[in-house]
């Protein structure tokens, strides 16, 4: 029998890798351009210039041809030397990850354990930062948002238990979920290195990600004695875009340049309430009770959420 191709669009309703808006795949389909050529450069300087806004930072900025684990490991190698110890947040799948590389780079992982539905216990957090009197503990690694579990943690709070404990440790934080959806402010929250992708709120393909760092993050960059070359942040900052060793991955730039635009045009606060919005609907949704019939048929009781949920305008 002949084989059945769909019709129309896949609309493909995933955590990340996300759909792509039309406006950014026709911006990414053009021609190969050499990434030397001072018409590109003008769209690369635009694109870098618009993640450091959207990360609200005026620090540092490295980007690579890799997906997030690329950064993830950028953010290890640059930052640390072999037998540091870090103290990953549990939230899910990928903070177990993150540990997991820093196990095979020579690091010592402690894991600040939590339930998963319930995220970081900010006390136990407290503890355990407290009795770390010897400063053994070098950075501290949180996901912003597990795409696996949903959990979002409240990254100023954790800065402020940081701060409250006067530890020194470097704060790193993974927003591959949450960047362009979820509200990040990178100097505001003295964040040290941020890991983020292309993928989810950025609206481009797998493929690229960057680190956002500060200027304690590249203090201790001149010390770190982890191997690496191909993420060397010392190395990216001789080359003439400050980033990437080897060829730039050119069409992503001119698709990163129209996600920026939607992104501000729409306004990042408002982006921020939209999904807020969004993701109460979708919890009230799940909590809400089942009608006769829609049980059955493992369907939740989509209707049973109010009509309105109120827009709350950004502060101005």
């Amino acid at each position: 029998m002949p084989t059945t191709k769909p019709r129309g669009r896949q609309f493909f309703a995933n955590p990340g890798p996300t759909n792509i808006p039309d406006s950014v795949l026709r911006a990414m389909d053009r021609p190969s351009i050499d990434f030397n050529d001072p018409d590109f450069q003008e769209v690369y300087d635009e694109a870098f210039a618009g993640v450091k806004r959207v990360l609200r930072t005026s620090r540092h900025l490295f980007m690579y041809n890799a997906s997030g684990h690329g950064a993830w490991e950028a953010s290890l190698t640059n930052l640390l030397s072999p037998g540091d110890t870090i103290l990953v947040l549990e939230t899910g799948f990928f903070s177990d990850q993150w540990g997991e590389m820093a196990i095979g780079h020579g690091l010592t992982v402690r894991t600040l354990e939590a339930d998963r539905r319930m995220g970081a216990d900010l006390a136990a957090l407290r503890t355990a930062l407290a009795a770390d009197a010897a400063g053994e503990i070098k950075a501290i690694c949180a996901v912003h948002n597990e795409t696996a579990t949903g959990m979002m943690l409240p990254v100023d709070q954790i800065r402020a238990v940081i701060d409250a404990t006067g530890h020194k440790a470097l704060f790193l934080v993974d927003t591959i979920s949450s960047l362009g959806s979820l509200d990040f402010r990178m100097d505001e929250w003295k964040i040290d290195c941020v890991v983020g992708g292309s993928q989810k709120g950025l609206m481009l393909p797998t493929g690229m990600s960057f680190t956002g760092v500060s200027d304690k993050g590249m203090e201790a960059h001149a010390g770190a004695r982890l191997k690496r070359h191909y993420f060397d942040w010392t190395m990216m900052a001789k080359r003439p875009q400050k980033s990437f060793i080897g060829t730039l991955p050119v069409n992503l730039f001119y698709g990163l340049r129209e996600s920026i635009r939607l992104l501000e045009d729409e306004g990042l606060d408002n982006v921020v309430a939209r999904h807020t919005r969004l993701a109460e609907a979708t919890r009230r949704a799940a909590a809400a009770p089942s009608t006769s019939g829609l049980a059955t048929t493992g369907r939740n009781c989509i209707a049973s959420i109010p009509p309105v949920i109120p827009i709350v305008s950004p502060p101005s």
